[in-house]
């Protein structure tokens, strides 16, 4: 009988010290989870974000892992240029292409860069257009069997590890071939970069009201710093510490226009202009950011307020002679040349009896 309680009390001690082991093990599993999640907050390999100096038009590289990404690809006459470029960072594959929208100045070169480069992806949103140059598009994607991917509010993208793209808009169909451009927020490790091609001011209401978090680190300046996008809720709601306008040396539009230089400074945050600074490059480690500029080095908003003072250019405005409505240079509505009356200010178009477009709101 004494010898069945002592195998009895021995086993129960046997049977303790296993809960204790098995307790013990699942500890130790939870605390290296919770070290390898810590680990990966750390320093990441270098994310490279290019914003390319192609003129009056965007482009953008991101570089990482072996990963290259290329936001549009400015005009046509700018391919020999950009191709050099991409050769020069090391570029011998595009994984991923986004064409934002269907205008030129940001898709321009982009049948020479196909035609130069593999592409594994190309995303687009469901905007058409009728010129030549968006058929030609078409075609080379199809020639090329490339994977299309429509660009829509609400795709997730897994670019390498850590790196993520998460496309805010388009989230429906716009009469406005701007306001169709693929708004895309990335994000790596703890930065953040806002992507919004030509994006107009109904773009940003609609990304606002469907709720997405659009504060970053860098953004790039919609449509050239154009007074028809960049609205003041907009940009402080993406609250950015870095902004980023890829515009044309002198060119014709006034770009960036006065009155988002006005709010930038007013926002206190560093401006870096591609035609003020060529090509910027930022670099990330998932916590902090560098940047490097061809020329000139980093400015608060309010002093490339004041360098670019010299280089603000007269808006000319282009009138419809049988609607007599005028419009910005840049507007996708232009009548046919045949068609159309140039005037020097916009109290000269009222005065001659013409009234704003609704799309341009020049």
């Amino acid at each position: 009988m004494k010898k069945l309680r002592y195998l009895i009390m021995m086993l129960c001690v046997l049977l303790s010290l296993s809960g204790c082991s098995s307790s013990t093990l699942s500890t130790l599993h939870e605390e290296i989870g919770s070290t390898q999640t810590s680990a990966s907050t750390g320093n990441l390999s270098p994310l490279k974000v290019h914003y390319i100096d192609v003129g009056q038009g965007d482009s953008e590289l991101l570089q990482c892992k072996g990963v290259n990404i290329l936001i549009d690809t400015g005009e046509s006459d700018q391919a020999t240029n950009l191709i050099a470029y991409l050769e020069k960072q090391g570029v011998k594959q595009i994984d991923h292409l986004f064409l934002t929208h269907p205008h030129t100045d940001h898709m321009g070169a982009a049948v020479k860069v196909m035609e130069h480069f593999p592409v594994k992806n190309v995303y687009l949103t469901n905007r058409t257009h009728t010129t030549v140059a968006y058929r030609k598009l078409i075609e080379t994607i199809k020639n090329k069997n490339i994977n299309r991917i429509q660009a829509k509010a609400g795709l997730s993208i897994s670019f390498a590890k850590n790196l993520k793209g998460k496309i805010l808009a388009p989230n429906k169909k716009y009469e406005d071939i701007n306001a169709s451009s693929i708004v895309m927020k990335v994000s790596y490790g703890k930065n953040s970069f806002l992507f919004t091609g030509d994006a107009t001011v109904e773009t940003e209401m609609d990304i606002l009201n469907d709720g997405y978090d659009v504060s970053s680190d860098v953004y790039k300046v919609s449509h050239h710093g154009s007074s028809t996008s960049n609205s003041s809720s907009f940009l402080n709601a993406v609250n950015p510490s870095i902004c980023v306008i890829e515009v044309g040396k002198n060119n014709s539009y006034g770009h960036p226009h006065k009155e988002i230089k006005e709010r930038l400074t007013q926002m206190n945050t560093k401006v870096y202009r591609t035609d003020l600074n060529g090509s910027i490059v930022i670099t990330s480690n998932g916590k902090k950011l560098s940047v490097k500029t061809t020329t000139g080095t980093a400015t608060s908003s309010s002093s490339s307020s004041t360098n670019s003072s010299t280089g603000n250019t007269k808006i000319t405005y282009i009138g419809n002679k049988n609607s007599h409505v005028y419009h910005l240079p840049s507007c996708s509505s232009l009548p046919n040349k045949n068609n159309q009356v140039t005037f020097q200010s916009k109290s000269a178009a009222v005065k001659a009896g013409y009234h704003a477009c609704s799309r341009c709101h020049p």
